[in-house]
């Protein structure tokens, strides 16, 4: 009874939700950028025509992950994350409101260079 029981449970839950139909991309920090702490993080979205899509969106959060430890999540595109001087993996990804990934998964990597502490930069445009 137990296998059945497992492979009935399987059968009925849910999946993860369908992508929602835009990708992300990083507006700031850049790819291989030199910056400094906090870091500006800044989140854009584009639909699938092109078109500028806010992000993340009714019923999503974004969260950052730095060195592949969750730094925050909310409920806007933009946020300045404290980092300690050196070279860092920065993610972004979009999740639903109780924290599943989508499928595929919205998401977008860089890699920053922190020299230390400094101004937070004002925000880039999409």
């Amino acid at each position: 009874m137990g296998l059945v029981g497992t492979v009935v449970a399987s059968a009925l839950a849910p999946g993860p939700p369908a992508s929602p139909g835009y990708s992300i991309s990083l507006a700031a920090p850049a790819d291989d950028a030199r910056v400094t702490s906090p870091v500006l993080v800044a989140a854009c979205g584009r639909g699938t025509e092109g078109s500028r899509v806010d992000v993340p969106g009714p019923g999503r959060l974004l969260t950052v992950i730095m060195d592949g430890s969750q730094v925050t999540e909310l409920e806007g595109a933009v946020v300045a994350v404290p980092a300690p001087v050196g070279e860092h993996d920065l993610r972004v990804e979009i999740l639903t409101s109780d924290h599943q990934e989508f499928a595929p998964p919205i998401e977008s990597d860089v890699h920053v260079k922190v020299d230390g502490p400094g101004p937070v930069p004002a925000g880039p445009h999409c």
